[in-house]
């Protein structure tokens, strides 16, 4: 929230169960658990419990954990929360992939959302401001005219 104007943007991460989960009470079990899977020792010729991670046959799964980790430490957000921030504005980043501001509107408990409410709810391209180039300036544009229409009477 910045100067009393909130802005969420969902991506359909209400779909994902971790979103719900303490992330600070679980986050050093995941840790222990982590750190568990992924320890390999190929050791040297010197050394031969020492920890080199460049041969670690473990990588893939190591990988895939670092996924669980994203969504477990909550860079997910659940529906609950966004209707407890009650945001002025929503931006639909997934408006590509066939979410519109009337699915949005349609969600349960969302027709409580300042958004819903006052129509501002506004599909977006993400595309615009994600890859680096010319168009970032169009992309940041084309917010600036969501988030502040008057601006650009």
């Amino acid at each position: 929230m910045v100067a009393g104007f909130s802005v969420s943007i969902t991506n359909g991460a209400e779909k994902f169960p971790f979103s719900s989960l303490p992330a600070a009470s679980n986050a050093p079990l995941l840790a222990v658990i982590l750190g568990y899977f992924t320890k390999y020792s190929s050791g040297t010729t010197n050394n031969p419990a020492a920890y080199i991670f460049r041969n670690n046959e473990n990588l893939p799964a190591y990988l895939l954990m670092s996924v669980i980790v994203f969504l477990f430490l909550g860079l997910t957000i659940s529906s609950e929360e966004i209707i407890i921030q009650n945001p002025e504005v929503i931006i639909l980043a997934d408006a590509p992939y066939g979410q519109t501001p009337e699915i949005v509107a349609a969600r349960a408990g969302w027709n409580v959302i300042a958004a819903v409410q006052n129509g501002r709810v506004y599909p977006f391209d993400p595309f615009l401001v994600s890859v680096p180039g010319p168009r970032m300036i169009d992309g940041l544009e084309s917010l600036a005219k969501l988030l502040h229409p008057d601006l650009f009477k």
